[in-house]
């Protein structure tokens, strides 16, 4: 790996953490509301980041 595709590769796992870090705030607000639907959603999806 190039050092070039290093510090891509680098950035690219910064940014899937931030997301996570979001989505992981918008779960927890709509726990608090209550949209279960959306919920379960964002849930699979961080499910999905975090195995990546």
């Amino acid at each position: 790996m190039s050092s070039s595709e290093h510090i891509n590769f680098e950035d690219g796992a910064s940014q899937t953490t931030e997301i996570v870090t979001l989505l992981e705030q918008i779960l927890a607000e709509f726990d608090a509301m209550e949209l279960t639907v959306p919920a379960i959603k964002i849930a699979e999806a961080i499910d999905c980041l975090k195995q990546s």
